[in-house]
């Protein structure tokens, strides 16, 4: 019987990516659900221009009426602006985030994978699972996205214990030329592992 996979694919990817055909070709069975985050992010990013237009006009319109000055009005317009676009961005980013764990919290359910491998924006949501215990079997992150995603939703992760308290195995593989995600990253997220309930264990690949 092949030890089942469930693959947590990344952006502009799939369950059916070449890392996922990789796995597959080393004897194991992939299985996985396709999160759309492509799709989701397009939708995000079209909500915030939306939201921040409307808010940036709405506050120039009123600066100017109150005080009579174009240049204040559409200098009040840009910073509120500023302002709104970083919040809708950080609120939009939480949504996408929280609904791609959900599907593949349910997906852990249903599918009764051994072990769980994320990719990139997938080991983000991959080791969310872990830090909710929503799995705590075997899990492997390749070069996770969990500090950015994070610092986009406005938030850090608690670095005294990254899994929240979870008693879980996690390999870290990361490419030391990565530019995406630092491979820094990973070494901090598995350094931040020390002393908690989670074993965390990172390996690089030079040049990759």
């Amino acid at each position: 019987m092949r030890r089942r996979v469930c693959y947590v694919h990344g952006l502009n990817s799939g369950v059916r990516c070449p890392k996922a055909t990789k796995i597959e070709a080393g004897g194991y069975e992939v299985v996985g659900v396709d999160m759309d985050i492509n799709a989701r992010v397009r939708r995000a990013r079209h909500l915030t221009v939306l939201g921040t237009g409307g808010v940036g006009a709405a506050v120039a319109v009123a600066t100017w009426y109150a005080l009579r000055s174009a240049p204040l009005g559409a200098a009040a317009g840009v910073v509120s602006a500023l302002v709104v676009w970083r919040r809708v961005k950080e609120a939009l980013t939480a949504r996408v985030f929280e609904r791609c764990v959900a599907e593949q919290v349910a997906a852990v359910r249903r599918l009764q994978p051994h072990v769980v491998v994320g990719s990139s924006f997938g080991g983000a949501v991959a080791a969310e699972l872990v830090r909710r215990r929503a799995w705590c079997g075997a899990t492997v992150l390749l070069c996770p996205a969990l500090e950015l995603v994070y610092a986009g939703m406005g938030g850090t992760l608690d670095w005294s214990d990254p899994f929240a308290g979870a008693t879980a195995r996690v390999v870290v593989v990361h490419g030391t030329a990565d530019a995406t995600v630092p491979v820094e990253h990973s070494a901090r997220l598995v350094r931040a592992c020390d002393g908690t309930h989670t074993r965390a264990t990172l390996h690089t690949i030079d040049g990759a």
